[in-house]
């Protein structure tokens, strides 16, 4: 699954989960870049 993919299916649970106004774009980035790293990171 390529990048772009994880990163949509990351702000859908978000906006689903956290109840995020879809309209407030930067929450919604800063969610998915934590979201990024954090499974990124435990290698």
């Amino acid at each position: 699954m390529s990048l772009m993919a994880v990163c949509q299916k990351i702000k859908n649970h978000m906006r689903t989960v956290y109840k995020i106004n879809q309209h407030d774009h930067d929450m919604v980035n800063l969610v998915t870049c934590r979201a990024i790293v954090s499974t990124t990171d435990e290698k």
